[in-house]
């Protein structure tokens, strides 16, 4: 099960840095051992990550690459000297939330299937459970609670905005 959430981001985070969880598990011996991340999008199931440990052990996942297409940058009214009531952004999608769900998947024998574990309690969910939120928002102590994870805010990568509109 996962035993330690070695590193979440904040919860205002660009999308042009990265945005990197890692998490422990102990069952890293297991045969085929994989992490397995379900990542969520305003509360949409996106899609499935599965991974190999990395050589400490640890899983790690970095979603900036696969936020950006559900940020769309407009117009910011400062910027274009448009007096409105939205003084900083005009436009839909400015900002996302992310959630991400850890869990494992792994053999039981040699030949066995490949069974996926919610990551809490090694049930064989089908489906991660262990929830990843921003840093320092829920008891780390009772992870099957996560009615008030916080999500990740995922603001515009306004550095390639500026780019783009100066060619």
């Amino acid at each position: 099960m996962i035993t330690a959430v070695n590193f979440r981001p904040k919860f205002y985070s660009p999308g042009y840095n990265p945005i990197i969880w890692s998490v422990t598990s102990d069952q890293t011996t297991e045969i085929d051992f994989n992490y397995v991340f379900d990542l969520y999008i305003d509360s949409v199931f996106i899609n499935r990550f599965i991974q190999r440990p990395n050589p400490a052990g640890a899983g790690m996942i970095d979603v900036s690459s696969m936020v950006d297409p559900f940020l769309e940058i407009g117009d910011f009214a400062n910027e274009v000297g448009v007096p409105t009531s939205t003084p900083f952004k005009m436009g839909t999608n400015a900002v996302c939330n992310v959630k991400l769900f850890a869990g494992e998947q792994y053999r039981s024998a040699a030949n066995a299937d490949l069974v996926t574990y919610d990551g809490i309690q090694n049930v064989t969910s089908g489906s991660p459970s262990y929830p990843l939120g921003a840093q320092g928002y829920y008891d780390e102590e009772d992870p099957t609670y996560n009615n008030y994870i916080l999500p990740i805010i995922i603001l515009s990568s306004s550095l390639e905005w500026r780019r783009e509109q100066d060619n």
